[in-house]
């Protein structure tokens, strides 16, 4: 027996046993070893019946007074085995006479389980676990289960493989496992499913923990390697300064610096994979048009992935104006676009007779072929899966990647997301900016701010009302529908007032979002569509309803879309909540315009699995580590990796480990 073989193969399981099992994501010896305990219940403190109260769960300790006597109840035989402990006595009940007869009569137990009180006062114990007090166990390990398998049995199991299996061999190197104080792997099985103290599940736990995060960043370090091969995409002639020189305004520091990592990457003869990733307003488009400006100019050409149209429309302008008289065409591809539109477009896009494409999903379809594809740049990569992303890239050799974020990612998160990406990161913001005006408010203060919004209107500025549901409902979140047709009629009357949200269509969108462009509309009532990419230097003032239903850094990304012009702007963030905690969170907006302090707070505060609003597509399901408590093993992982590979870039000396790492690998992919 070794960690591959089938576990219906352990004594005791079998087939039909071992589909059961298999519920619980257990095929194989490796994987029941690996199905640690949920947790442990405390047997080390057995106490006398006396001493328990009603609903307790405890341990005590008595003695068996009488063999099991059958009692009929009105629904079911019970089985009751007296015990007195002290000078009290107690009942276990059991419903199965074999459960029952395991207790002798004279012979001192340790049960474990809820204390009740029947109608007279006595204890009883339903369905108690017990053992002999002189081979009562100090923990007993309690496992995730499935009908059909009971926690005992997954423990019976485990110990026949560990006992099937001999001695396991160790992948980890030794020079780790001595430097981190942590117990070989066949200890560690042993602590962890037969603890002997309090502290072993712990100890032990520390070295799953590590183990999972050292292979998860050794995946991640050849995945890496593996996506970077040679490519004849090389940008020779690096014209990115020729661009920045072509520009209305000074770029920042970071700006020259982000721009000075692609164009290496680019120039390297390597595929660049290189995120970009800054605050609101920072500047990441302009970074990103003089990597395609060099590319293109290089005889490659340039795509742009958006995930919405809204965005991708609102790119198509940003580019146009970035490359107007520079001889670079610039196109859209959408799918609200007519059939005959779509067929033009990728026919001259296969022909090359286009240099920069900029479109949605559209994009991604089977029908999108390229002439000379060099680079792909996505925007607000999150919203992409990877196998997206990957899809667009498939459509060249040796394809560069440009991933850009303005969500600001917490370091420990991009750790284990992008740990395959080489960053930029743009943390200075353009001269001229200042920081916009925030409140955290109480909904009394709703009809003083929309007053201050009309005010602001009627002397030619624009605003924003953003709402976090479409429709109304019952006790529900505030909905953009009902305000757009209230704040029409009643508060904003008079103001041209515009509704947005992702129901509805395209061209309806498309329209809605021209007009207020173009300042015809003054005030749009709106969604979250409008969370990222949009541009509007004449919107000053921003209204959010119900803020606590969001996230800080998706309230720090809407707010981003004001505060981009020259006027004095101002963001107030309502909440209907009476619960102090909520009014509190959303002060750290009044107090900060940081977005990564801002995004670490949220990280911390909310977890990782909510950090985007909706579960981050490709994010790790680690079964060990936690990415909020482990934040140091993570990093730490991560330079114990590289260093390894550095030494041995395919692990070529360490086939255990390589082994190790590739079933890791199976593990994340299936979770």
């Amino acid at each position: 027996m070794d960690l591959h073989t089938d576990v219906k193969y352990i004594p005791g399981v079998g087939p039909k046993r071992a589909e059961k099992l298999a519920k619980l994501g257990i095929g194989s010896v490796g994987s029941l070893l690996d199905h640690l305990p949920s947790r442990y219940e405390d047997w080390t403190h057995p106490l006398e019946p006396a001493d328990v109260a009603a609903d307790e769960v405890c341990c005590v300790r008595a003695t068996a007074l009488d063999k099991p006597v059958l009692k009929q109840t009105k629904s079911r035989d019970i089985y009751v085995c007296t015990l007195y402990g002290g000078d009290t006595t107690c009942d276990a009940i059991f419903f199965s006479e074999y459960a029952a007869n395991g207790i002798v009569p004279g012979r001192e137990y340790v049960l474990y389980g809820k204390a009740a009180k029947d109608f007279r006062g006595g204890l009883q114990f339903w369905s108690p676990k017990f053992f002999p007090a002189a081979q009562a166990p100090k923990l007993v390990p309690v496992y995730p289960m499935t009908a059909g398998v009971t926690s005992s049995q997954i423990n019976s199991y485990v110990k026949k493989a560990l006992d099937g299996v001999g001695e396991l061999p160790e992948f980890l190197p030794q020079e780790l496992i001595d430097r981190y104080k942590l117990p070989g792997r066949a200890e560690a099985y042993r602590m962890a499913h037969f603890p002997r103290d309090p502290d072993e599940p712990e100890y032990a736990g520390r070295r799953f923990m590590y183990s999972e995060l050292y292979l998860f960043m050794l995946a991640v370090s050849l995945e890496g390697r593996d996506n970077r091969p040679e490519t004849d995409n090389v940008v020779r002639r690096d014209l990115t300064g020729e661009f920045l020189g072509m520009l209305p305004f000074s770029p920042t520091g970071a700006q020259r610096r982000a721009v000075a990592q692609i164009a290496r990457d680019m120039g390297s003869g390597v595929t660049m994979r290189r995120m970009l990733q800054g605050d609101v307003g920072s500047g990441k488009t302009a970074v990103a048009a003089a990597a395609i400006y060099s590319a293109c100019k290089n005889g490659f050409q340039c795509a742009v992935l958006a995930p919405t149209e809204v965005l991708a429309r609102q790119h198509l302008q940003t580019f146009i104006r970035f490359f107007a008289g520079c001889g670079i065409s610039v196109e859209l591809l959408v799918g609200a676009q007519t059939p005959a539109k779509k067929r033009d477009v990728r026919s001259r896009l296969a022909s090359g007779g286009i240099d920069l494409i900029i479109g949605t999903h559209a994009l991604l379809t089977d029908g999108t072929e390229f002439s000379e594809l060099g680079l792909v740049v996505t925007d607000e990569q999150h919203r992409f899966g990877v196998a997206q992303r990957a899809k667009l890239l498939s459509r060249g050799r040796g394809v560069h990647s440009l991933v850009m974020s303005a969500t600001p990612i917490p370091r420990t998160l991009a750790l284990m997301l992008y740990g395959d990406l080489d960053r930029s990161v743009l943390d200075e913001l353009p001269a001229g900016r200042t920081p916009v005006r925030t409140y955290a408010l109480g909904a009394g203060y709703e009809a003083r701010f929309l007053a201050f919004i009309k005010k602001h209107c009627l002397a030619g500025e624009q605003a924003y009302v953003v709402c976090p549901a479409i429709e109304e409902t019952e006790d529900g979140p505030v909905s953009a529908v009902a305000t757009f047709e209230r704040l029409r009629k009643n508060e904003l009357a008079g103001l041209d007032v515009g509704l947005l949200h992702g129901e509805m269509k395209a061209a309806e969108k498309n329209s809605v979002f021209s007009r207020f462009t173009a300042g015809e509309i003054q005030v749009l009532v709106s969604t979250v569509v409008i969370e990222v990419g949009v541009d509007v230097p004449n919107a000053t003032t921003m209204l959010i309803y119900d803020a606590d239903r969001f996230g800080l850094a998706q309230l720090h990304q809407l707010r981003g879309r004001i505060g981009r012009g020259r006027e004095e702007s101002h963001c107030a963030m309502l909440t209907r909540s009476e619960d102090p905690a909520a009014l509190e969170r959303l002060k750290v907006l009044e107090n900060s315009s940081d977005g990564f302090e801002i995004a670490e707070y949220d990280f911390r505060d909310r977890g990782p699995g909510e950090f985007f609003g909706e579960r981050q597509s490709g994010m790790p399901k680690l079964r060990r580590a936690d990415l909020l408590r482990d934040a140091g093993a993570i990093e730490q992982a991560r330079r114990d990796a590289e260093e390894l590979i550095k030494s041995d870039p395919s692990l070529e000396k360490h086939p255990l480990l390589l082994r190790e790492v590739e079933r890791a690998i199976r593990g994340f992919e299936a979770t």
